[in-house]
């Protein structure tokens, strides 16, 4: 009895509650649509392109959230500490049929042999997924979230893998092919805009390529000096990709020389002169290693030149290599001379990039200059 006027004003209020309503006139275009739909509801539970596309494939029989529940089950990929959303399997999709990735290709996509395609889809992003995150045939980039330059960079290299797959010239002059496109366009921030547009255009101009036709310009034309290594943020391709070849090439313990546990939550990224002294943060201070706790912030001549008496100089060297540092960056070391060392390094850091582009025309200038 006490509770009834507060029930009755709880209903009331309901009653009285107004609605916000956009109305568009019949036949406006479902991406205006989505569009509109996002604008008014950002303060709300964010939606994306797939949710929208589950109730528009529903009408076909297709039930999209069962497809993406599925391959969350069965894909690495997919699981969350990726950071890859199932619309990148749509977007892989729509490549795949010819179709530059636009919203409006996306949420037009034809339900034909839907399940044949996402199926193969989802084969290819795991194929390209593995080449990315492994360390004797890919791209070092162990945790695909923190070590991948450009994570959209796995659709364009999914759709190059299948092109392979048709073609039947899954070779190695082949695969060269597709890893100097990784490589080149992680080194020249390629993706770090028009993403789109850059993923149709490399997809076409690289099954011409494949074909034996002529590299893209954008390989002919790159070049090693335009590298900015002078970068500071850890989420920049080069700075990514610098860690990369790190991964790549070993990056050995500093102090006993073994093969560091490969584990991304166990690699530290580490200042090689400490930070607390030199204030230095760009890739070229940088590496990889399994614990700073003996190296701590002990100054470069006096922590390298303890381990050269312990073990040699030739045997620190090499261990040095697998850093991408060179025996000029010893010296260097051992001098506390950082503006010399981060000159010796970088190019210790473009001599591997060129071994990995020798199709760019300014790359193979260089070390026939060198």
């Amino acid at each position: 009895k006490n509770e009834l006027p507060q029930i009755i004003n709880i209903i009331n209020k309901f009653n009285q509650y107004k609605f916000q309503m956009a109305e568009l006139p019949r036949g406006t275009e479902l991406d205006k649509i989505v569009d509109i739909f996002e604008r008014i509801n950002r303060t709300g539970l964010a939606l994306d392109i797939t949710d929208i596309l589950v109730a528009k494939l529903f009408k076909s029989k297709i039930e999209l959230r069962k497809y993406i529940d599925s391959a969350k089950e069965s894909y690495k990929f997919l699981e969350e500490e990726n950071g890859i959303e199932a619309e990148f399997i749509l977007r892989l999709m729509v490549l795949l049929r010819g179709l530059e990735i636009r919203k409006k290709s996306i949420l037009d996509i034809d339900p034909t042999n839907f399940g044949r395609d996402w199926t193969r889809a989802c084969d290819l992003l795991d194929l390209a997924f593995k080449r990315i995150t492994s360390i004797s045939s890919g791209y070092g980039a162990i945790s695909f979230r923190r070590f991948t330059p450009f994570k959209t960079m796995i659709i364009p290299l999914a759709a190059l893998i299948g092109y392979l797959q048709d073609c039947k010239c899954e070779n190695d002059a082949s695969y060269q092919k597709i890893d100097e496109w990784y490589w080149m366009s992680v080194f020249s921030n390629r993706y770090n805009e028009a993403v789109n547009t850059n993923t149709f255009s490399d997809y076409e101009k690289m099954k011409k390529w494949i074909d034996d036709g002529a590299a893209p310009d954008f390989i002919q034309n790159f070049s090693v000096n335009s590298i900015d290594f002078l970068v500071t943020s850890k989420t920049s391709s080069i700075y990514r990709g610098t860690l990369g070849l790190v991964i790549k090439k070993g990056a050995k313990d500093f102090k006993t020389g073994n093969s560091p546990d490969l584990v991304a939550d166990k690699l530290q990224d580490d200042h090689i002169f400490p930070k607390s002294i030199y204030r230095d943060d760009t890739i070229l201070n940088r590496t990889l290693i399994s614990t700073n706790s003996e190296k701590s912030n002990i100054p470069p001549p006096q922590y390298f030149g303890a381990l050269e008496t312990v073990v040699g100089a030739e045997r620190l060297a090499g261990i040095l290599a697998t850093h991408l540092m060179s025996s000029e960056c010893l010296d260097a070391l051992k001098a506390g001379n950082i503006a010399d060392f981060k000159s010796q390094r970088e190019n210790a850091i473009k001599q591997q990039i060129k071994l990995l582009t020798p199709n760019g025309r300014h790359a193979q200038m260089e070390i026939l200059e060198g």
